[in-house]
This record gives C-alpha cells, structure tokens and sequence, in this order.
C-alpha cells in the first residue's frame, strides 16, 4: 500500500512548503556567538531522516507565482545538506512559472539534481514570458553543469539586464554587443556538456551563429522556442546559412516577441528550420500592432508563406494582432489559404471574422478535421454556441470570445432531467472583452451573475457538451478566464462536473439534478471579495 500511495502522493510537487514542513522544527537554543554555525553533519543526517522517506519518489517540482520563501534557518539546512547530498536524488522536472530573481533562485538551486533531465521557464502562453537576467542565467547553467545534468529539455529566456548579482566594477566589454557574446558564449560551451536536447526555449539576444549551428545539428532536437526582447530590440537577430541537413526532425517552432518582418523573414528563408513541421506558434512583438495602419498585419501575409513552407503543419497558434491593441476585422475567406493544411488546431489571435453569417458552418467546411479551435477575440453569443457545436461536433477545445450579456437569450427547460448526446468538447476557455480599439475588459460578466444567472450558465453549457469544463490556469498575467475569478471558475466546473455525472444517471430523478447552491455561490463571490 505505501509503494501505491507514495508516487500518487508525492511524484508531483507544486508547492515547496510540503518539503520544508517534512524537516523537524529547530531548537530554540541561546547562542552565545553571534556568528552562524554551519551545522554538523551528524545534526543534518538527523534532521533529514524524515525527509529522505519521502524526498526519493519526488519527479516533479513546481514552483508557482506564489511561491513559498522559507525561513533562513531552513534554507540554510537544505544549502547545507545539498553540498554533501543530493536532495531530491530522482527530480526528473523542475518548472517555474514566475519571474525569478536571486532571492527566489536561491530556493531552487539546492533541488538540483544530476537527474535532472527537464528546467522550464514558462509556459509562454501569454505575455508576460518569463526571463532570467543574464546572471541568472549563467547561475543557472553552470549549476546544470556542475551537476552533470544530462538534460533532455530546457526552457530559459534570458534578458540583456545582468540582475542583482552583477558585480559592479565595469568590464571593459560591457557593450550591449560584448553582454551578448559572454552570455552566447557560455551558452555554446555548456550546451554539449548536457548532451543534444529534445527541447529548447532561449532567447534571441543569447544565440550567436555558432550555437545556432551546433542546435541545428542535434538530430533529437524535436521543439525550438526563440524570445526576442522584452525591450523589443532584436534588430539584430537573423539566422546564418544553413546546411540542408539542419534540423532535421524538428516537429515544434515557436517565434516569441519578435519583429513581424524577422518572423517573416525566417518563415520564407530558412527552409531547414520550416520544412518538416507539424506545429508552430508565432507571437510577434506587440508594439507592431499599435495602429490600423498595418492593413492587411503581417500574421494575415503570413498564412499563405506557412502554407508553401510547412506543408505537413498540424497545429497553428498565429496572434495576428494584440487584442490589448487592436481587434482586425477579418474576412473570413482569408483562411481559406490554410485548407491545403492537415490542421487540427488552430489558434488565432486579435481577428473578429466578417463577411459570413455562418462562421462555424464555414471553418468545418474548410477544416473538417479541426480538433481545436481557438478564436479568443472573436465573440458569439450563448445561442451561437449551440452552432458552434452542431457544426463542428468533432471539436475537443474551443477558446471563443462570449458576450455575457446575451445569457439572457438563452432558453433551457428546467424540467429536463439533464441527459444529453455525448460530444468530445471537454475544455471551454471563455474571454468576456468590450469590442473596438484598446480592449477592455466587459462589465458584465460571470463574476457579476446573480444566482439564477450562474445556474443558468452552467446548465447551458452542460447542456451542450456534458463533459465541459472552463480553462483554469494558474498563470496570473494570462487574459484566460480573466473575468471569471479562479475560486469562481473552480466553482462552475464543481457545478459542471457534478451535472455530467448526473448526466449518465439513467435513474435519476428530476429533482436530483439540483446540484447548485445559492449559499456556495454567495460564499464564492465573498471569498472572492477578500481577495481583491
């Protein structure tokens, strides 16, 4: 029973409080040098006796937003006893998805371990990416490769900025061109000390020409992610000549923050890195968007390039415009270029599409094989999701901009005691924005439904597809399900889980069915109160 309970317990780790917690409470004991003892070996093998029962079934940590800073006496312990041991001796994956600095970074390294075979910084969804300073960044790898970590993937955006730990005296080549040679150096010298990578997230301002090479030469290097500057300044990033041979079995390529005319550039003339891609995901700079001016935008020109250059794509994610920006009106015929495509996702930012009065009819007509669909800025109403899911019944995903006003619209019998057809859609992503320039987000939404509007909401949307449920991320900056709190978001899947489960029920009862309670909601809407 404990061999089944422990990996179930304690194979993910998304909070390091739990680790700390296993270490015994420190004596209080009167000390009277006032300089700090390093603790002996013996006093550390009895504080980590408990620990070490259950530190070996851990593969995962992560390390959210929030994340726990122990005290310094604790920390101290676990530096200490890293020097000697290994702390987490089968730690497969390390993820961060918060901005670091040194005070945080000192959390971390102690957790490295020779095992390591995964570090991301991320996810990069969306703005704002994650970076290291350039001195975290040496930090960190030089800690990988003190370690001897045999990495397999490694997700580190990287900024020009040299953070805290920067020394202070000037370096005689302390150009902004000499910080990116040192960092691109030590990138290009520790990288073959970690064997070839399946997977690479790095920034554009720390790959030279030389790293570029050596990466496109990695045989098992199946996704690549360049970031370009937080700061915008990529100018000077372009890829050198490639042998044909380069990147031979890269599946995933993605564009981060870079200039639409560098993202096009790469697109049309750099064959070896395009050819053989099943996926990519292109989120150029956001400053190219600050005007209508740029009519069609270059994620528009693009579609036709991806499709002479990616032949074999499967997956898209294409912001065409920033929605905190801009909204294109887009004629839905502009994606009529993309059917030649074997698409089974498609993600597009920043359009509303025009010119149709049957939009869902229309993408199921060009892409009958779409799995995911992905259109966050175009909004429907309630009733126009019942033809999202009559016409595209294949769907497994579907993030679409809502009108939460139009709930009242919708029309749902009461007495139906919630058996419905089956569909595959299990994930829903709701975006509730005004629509026009400089989007706002929209007064009324779920975070404002009464009572009787939330289990309306819920009953609808349980009524379309049974097994649905709203995107929850615990990425703070993320626009995803912005208007719906997350304690409010956890409520209506509690809700929608409780109706699918109702919903195979071939005994229930009519009055079964109500599921919902106004008291839990108006403790949701206080909990969430208290938070803001």
């Amino acid at each position: 029973m404990f061999d089944l309970a422990m990996p179930l317990a304690w194979k993910y780790v998304d909070d390091i409080q739990r680790l700390f917690a296993l270490l015994p409470v420190p004596k209080q004991v009167q000390q009277v040098d006032k300089a700090p003892k390093k603790p002996s070996s013996s006093s550390l093998e009895d504080d980590f006796e408990r620990f070490n029962v259950y530190a070996p079934w851990v593969r995962h940590l992560e390390f959210w937003t929030c994340l726990y800073y122990p005290k310094h006496r604790e920390l101290d312990r676990i530096r200490h006893y890293s020097m000697e041991h290994t702390v987490l001796p089968n730690l497969r994956y390390i993820s961060v998805t918060t901005e670091l600095g040194f005070v945080k970074m000192s959390v971390i390294m102690p957790f490295i371990s020779p095992s390591l075979v995964g570090f991301r910084l991320g996810p990069i969804s969306y703005e704002p990416i994650p970076e290291l300073s350039e001195s975290e960044f040496s930090l960190l790898l030089t800690a990988l490769c003190d370690k001897r970590c045999r990495m397999k993937y490694l997700s580190v955006p990287a900024s020009r900025s040299l953070g805290v730990a920067s020394s202070g005296t000037a370096d005689p080549d302390d150009s902004r061109g000499g910080q990116k040679n040192r960092a691109g150096r030590l990138f290009k010298d520790v990288l073959p000390t970690m064997g070839p990578l399946a997977g690479l997230t790095i920034s554009s301002n720390i790959l030279e020409h030389d790293g570029l090479r050596m990466i496109g030469s990695w045989r098992a290097l199946e996704r690549f992610e360049i970031v370009g500057a937080s700061n915008g300044q990529n100018d000077d990033f372009a890829f050198p000549q490639l042998d044909e041979s380069a990147f031979p079995f890269l599946e995933h390529l993605g564009l981060y923050r870079l200039s639409g005319a560098t993202i096009f550039d790469i697109v049309q003339n750099v064959p070896s890195l395009v050819g053989g891609l099943t996926s990519i995901k292109i989120l150029p700079l956001s400053s190219d968007y600050l005007s209508e001016d740029v009519s069609p935008p270059i994620g528009l020109k693009l579609l036709p390039i991806l499709v002479k250059r990616c032949p074999r794509l499967q997956s898209l994610w294409l912001r065409v415009c920033d929605a905190k920006y801009l909204v294109h009106r887009t004629p839905v015929s502009a994606l009529d270029a993309l059917m030649d495509l074997p698409l089974q996702s498609l993600f597009l930012e920043g359009i509303h599409l025009v010119e149709c009065t049957n939009v869902p009819k229309h993408l199921a007509k060009i892409f009958p094989a779409l799995g995911h669909l992905g259109l966050p800025d175009h909004r429907l109403s309630f009733v126009d999701l019942r033809t999202v899911r009559d016409q595209m019944p294949q769907l497994g995903s579907l993030s679409i901009g809502l009108d939460a006003g139009s709930l009242s619209d919708v029309k749902i019998d009461y007495e139906d005691p919630g058996r419905h057809p089956q569909y595959p859609l299990r994930v829903l992503e709701a975006r509730f924005r005004k629509q026009g320039l400089h989007e706002e987000r929209c007064p009324d939404t779920p975070r404002s439904y009464t009572f009787q509007q939330v289990s309306l909401f819920v009953r609808y949307l349980s009524s379309l597809w049974p097994d649905v449920q709203l995107l929850e991320q615990q990425v703070t900056a993320a626009e995803t399900n912005s208007e719906i709190p997350g304690c409010m978001t956890k409520f209506f899947n509690d809700q929608l889980a409780m109706l699918s489960r109702h919903s195979c029920d071939s005994v229930l009862k009519c009055d079964d069915t109500a599921v919902l309670d106004e008291e839990n909601w108006k403790l949701c809407e206080q909990k969430h109160r208290i938070k803001q």
